[in-house]
């Protein structure tokens, strides 16, 4: 019997998404004043219509932790050799904090959840072999 374990992916990478949108609007101003002097009384009215570009964006950032470990068995016990590959795969995403390592926290999180099954498909192959002898 033998057993290989090999570490496909283990770490973090950085996404995000940018969402932004754009209008047009018309912009009216108006005044009106009215004055009393010497000459007498003015009244009079002013306004303006302009084009106004408004943009706005959003942004959202986010860590992608995943952790790949694949588990080969062999069995060379009998006639003939047997070979098979059993993945175990996890990811994990946390939202871009900063002073919090996010990155980590995200390639731990995916950690933990495969080592858990890497331990228990382990177990699950060692006791096989047990019970067949």
């Amino acid at each position: 019997m033998a057993v290989r374990i090999r570490l496909v992916t283990l770490g973090a990478s950085f996404d995000s998404r940018i969402i932004s949108s754009a209008a047009y609007a018309n912009a009216i101003q108006s005044a009106q004043f009215s004055a009393t002097g010497p000459w007498g009384a003015v009244v009079g009215t002013a306004s303006e219509s302009s084009s106004v570009f408004a943009t706005s964006f959003s942004g959202e950032g986010w860590w992608n932790g995943a952790a790949w470990v694949d588990l080969e068995i062999q069995d060379n016990r009998g006639p003939s050799s047997t070979s098979f590959t059993v993945p175990f795969v996890a990811e994990h995403r946390e939202s871009n904090m900063w002073g919090y390592s996010s990155g980590d926290k995200s390639a731990k999180t995916a950690w933990k959840q495969v080592s858990a099954q890497l331990i228990r498909g382990m177990d699950a192959v060692l006791r096989a072999v047990r019970d067949q002898e």
